[in-house]
């Protein structure tokens, strides 16, 4: 996926609409998402004025003052110290009487140019303002240079009219960072900060997540998970203190769990665990930790200890290959298993990331029973290998 992401520009397009989506839709659970199609997708964002181009801004001025730092402006100050600068002649000529030393003029004093790091420059200052008020939008504050930044009431009436105010630094500037740090800071004030920081709570068009996991977790659980399952919560352990006797101990908690409806002959019911991990895949065997494994075989355990026989304890892991085009798109890859212990069969199965996020996002029909039925019905066929495409 990674090369295809890299040349193709309508796919790479498409999965970052989709990326945004699931985002949007993950910060509101609750609330079930409108954006029904990729047209329609496609319109939102054209409508809200290139919500995306200001957003590669925001990216990139991020991105460059982590790596290179603050963009500084060189001023020239005159002195008559520091002989290495170079002599500014004009000024020593305007200034100073020439003295003639046999055949030549000599100046006794010639002032000269020293360049300096100019710490009051209005271009330098204007970008520690617009790295500041991002690295706070995007949750970084501590790392942000607000003593360079401009008062908040200067800075404001500065964002009111950005073109005016950097037009003669365009003229000026001849460094490459200097003119592409020129054009993102024009196009993020004029974009982003005046079309939708006026009119939307900053809150709102920002996500912090510290792992994909999480909103991956939650896609699956809503597609897969159901509501009459058991209680996620396994059986407590016993805690002996050597101080305060026995108490209740940990309580495990599963990512989630699908049982098969009720009424069903009971040769068709069926109890899965699941747990989902957001990792690439090994073609070359496992992808799962040993972390992995022993926590869900502890889970497997302890249900079959309270009298729940578990069918399949599976790992869900993200997959972009060509059965993803088949229904369902779901393949199990292999499994964990020790012959001598009861329970201890780990099933790693790939499920298509693209199949998962459209269902998430109501462009696709899904029946999780569906799903669930396949892959109990390849949990009992023999693992065949097979091309499995790297993420």
């Amino acid at each position: 996926m990674t090369e295809r992401l890299r040349d193709d520009a309508e796919y790479r397009t498409r999965h970052l609409y989709l990326f945004i989506r699931t985002l949007v839709r993950y910060r509101r659970r609750e609330v079930r998402s409108q954006l029904l199609g990729e047209v329609t997708t496609r319109q939102v964002l054209d409508e809200q004025g290139g919500l995306l181009e200001t957003l590669d801004a925001v990216a990139e001025l991020r991105r460059d003052y982590l790596r290179n730092g603050l963009y500084y402006v060189k001023s020239v100050q005159t002195s008559r110290k520091i002989e290495s600068n170079p002599v500014d002649w004009p000024r020593t000529i305007r200034a100073q009487l020439p003295m003639l030393v046999g055949n030549d003029v000599f100046y006794a004093r010639p002032l000269r140019r020293r360049r300096v790091l100019d710490l009051e420059d209005f271009f330098h200052r204007l970008h520690a303002s617009v790295i500041t008020e991002i690295l706070t939008l995007t949750g970084e504050p501590k790392d942000a240079p607000k003593a360079r930044s401009f008062e908040p009431s200067f800075y404001a009436s500065v964002a009111a009219d950005p073109e005016l105010l950097l037009e003669p630094y365009e003229k000026r500037t001849y460094r490459d960072r200097g003119r592409y740090l020129l054009a993102l800071i024009k196009t993020y004030l004029a974009g982003f900060k005046r079309k939708f920081l006026r009119r939307h709570n900053p809150e709102r068009l920002f996500i912090r997540i510290r792992s994909f996991e999480y909103v991956w977790e939650h896609m699956l659980r809503s597609l897969l998970g159901n509501q009459e399952a058991p209680q996620q919560g396994l059986p407590s352990g016993s805690w002996s203190d050597s101080r305060k006797g026995i108490s209740q101990g940990i309580c495990p908690q599963v990512d989630f769990v699908r049982a098969s409806r009720r009424g069903v002959a009971s040769d068709s019911r069926y109890f899965c665990i699941f747990d989902a991990k957001d990792k690439p895949l090994n073609v070359n065997g496992s992808s799962a930790s040993a972390s992995d494994i022993y926590k869900q075989m502890i889970y497997a355990q302890l249900m079959e200890s309270v009298g729940t026989k578990v069918s399949a304890n599976v790992l869900l892991f993200p997959t972009f290959t060509a059965y993803g085009r088949t229904d369902p798109p779901i393949r199990v890859l292999g499994n964990h298993h020790w012959p001598g212990l009861a329970h201890s069969r780990v099933i790693e199965v790939g499920i298509d990331y693209t199949a998962v996020v459209e269902a998430y996002l109501g462009d696709r029909f899904v029946d999780p029973e569906r799903w669930v039925r396949a892959l109990l019905q390849q949990v009992e066929l023999p693992i065949i290998n097979g091309d499995i495409a790297e993420r």
